[in-house]
């Protein structure tokens, strides 16, 4: 599969940032476009003499793209890029895996059905499996799923953190809502099905993207989850979900001191989808 790399221009941010950072939005299993990024910004980090530089992925690694288990695997157990520092935040689809691997008992043939609706069906076929026989067998469904991650890899990702702060910025797979207190936003598991996914951090959209003033702890929020057909950068929010698996580009904003920059992996023209 061909890819092509574009790179904006060098601009203002909206916040200033203490460690050189590259914040990756929603990957969803496309194998091409993540190496391809990961080959970007490595040559910027040698060619650039990047010092101590930061990679942080945003979530949603899996479901909808045909690599979702294999980039989760390798996220969670190989450098990525050797010399940076990687921070792996989850997104809304990792709740969903968190929720079938931790459960037991009737609910988990629920929990599989409704995580299949969302996308899970292409983890399904990664393992070789149909998603009518993952919805009929959850278990067995589960326990590939364990058998491919491996024990260290699960133990890895279950204690992933919710998200990472630097300097003016939070990042964070969906947003923040702006009735909630940055410590409660903070304080919210992960890990479980939310009740009111309009409050949970790796979930909300409204009224987080309608909000145009200041968030608790007067955090500038680099975020997925929402697709955009181009970046969104505004005065408290940068997003960079701009859809990979539906046919739009990987993104990934750049963020040096007080400026920003975006590169974008997309599939070239003739390119197989």
């Amino acid at each position: 599969m061909n890819t092509e790399t574009a790179t904006t221009e060098w601009r203002p941010a909206p916040g200033t940032i203490d460690q050189h950072s590259f914040a990756i939005g929603d990957i969803h299993g496309m194998r091409h476009h993540f190496d391809a990024l990961l080959s970007r910004i490595a040559h910027i980090i040698a060619t650039e003499s990047v010092q101590a530089p930061r990679v942080v992925l945003l979530g949603d690694y899996i479901d909808r793209g045909p690599a979702s288990l294999s980039i989760l695997k390798q996220i969670l157990t190989t450098d990525l890029i050797p010399g940076a520092e990687t921070l792996t935040l989850p997104g809304n689809h990792e709740t969903m895996l968190a929720t079938v691997l931790r459960e037991e008992g009737p609910a988990l043939e629920e929990h599989v059905e409704n995580w299949l609706r969302w996308g899970a069906a292409a983890i399904a076929r990664e393992l070789g499996q149909s998603a009518e026989s993952a919805a009929s067998r959850p278990g067995a469904f589960v326990k590939a799923i364990r058998d491919y991650l491996g024990a260290d890899a699960i133990r890895q990702f279950l204690t992933l953190d919710l998200a990472h702060r630097d300097t003016d910025y939070l990042f964070i797979h969906a947003g923040l809502h702006p009735l909630n207190s940055l410590r409660d936003s903070l304080a919210c598991d992960w890990q479980s099905m939310p009740y009111n996914q309009h409050r949970h951090p790796v979930w909300c959209r409204y009224p987080f993207l309608d909000h145009n003033g200041p968030f608790d702890g007067d955090v500038v929020v680099v975020h997925g989850h929402t697709i955009q057909r181009e970046p969104l950068v505004t005065a408290n929010k940068i997003g960079v979900d701009t859809g990979a698996y539906e046919g739009g580009p990987l993104t990934c904003v750049e963020l040096k001191g007080d400026r920003l920059r975006f590169h974008q992996v997309r599939l070239a023209p003739g390119g197989n989808a």
